[in-house]
């Protein structure tokens, strides 16, 4: 009995004394880049509800999105998901993950439409700053809608547009 007391302590230590010398494998941070968001080690403790953009502007995305991206990639129905919309605008906690996915795969490529003035006189910011902020949130929904398994057509299109969108913005071996 005592020497398995013994395998387990000596275990124990060596186990410490691994999480000591390589404190990052431990941490389950997300790394340099976007690889995190293909494993979602983030997503489920980033709230992403701070991400959205206000309420009040929802429809300005919306409306963007129809001129600016739908008739390059019609990726959505027009009519369905102006209802979406309107949901979105009273109330953001009751979509679901996928629908969550591709409000921001919207977010993201309405900002990737615009030019950096029409983003700092729409928004007041710099569209870096806005480009930053929506592809971390469609990376983690996406993440949250488990996008690599799921049969969800919802989530298809919020991946196929970000897809669409983010060849624009990273690497094309990123895209491929």
């Amino acid at each position: 009995m005592e020497d398995k007391q013994e395998i387990f302590e000596d275990y124990d230590s060596s186990v410490q004394e691994e999480e000591d010398e390589f404190p990052d494998l431990f941490t389950l941070k997300p790394t340099v880049g976007h690889q995190s968001f293909l494993f979602g080690y983030s997503s489920s403790v980033v709230d992403l509800r701070p991400l959205h953009p206000l309420p009040s502007q929802i429809p300005f995305f919306w409306d963007a999105y129809v001129e600016n991206v739908d008739p390059l990639t019609k990726a959505v129905h027009i009519p369905t998901m102006a209802k979406v919309i309107k949901q979105a605008k009273e109330d953001l906690s009751s979509l679901s993950k996928s629908m969550e996915a591709l409000l921001f795969a919207i977010y993201y490529s309405v900002i990737t439409s615009m030019s950096q003035d029409e983003v700092k006189a729409n928004f007041d910011t710099d569209k870096s700053t806005l480009l930053a902020r929506y592809r971390f949130g469609v990376e983690q929904a996406l993440a949250r809608a488990d996008f690599l398994s799921t049969s969800e057509v919802i989530t298809l299109q919020a991946f196929v547009l970000f897809l669409f969108c983010v060849r624009r913005h990273d690497q094309t071996k990123f895209v491929w």
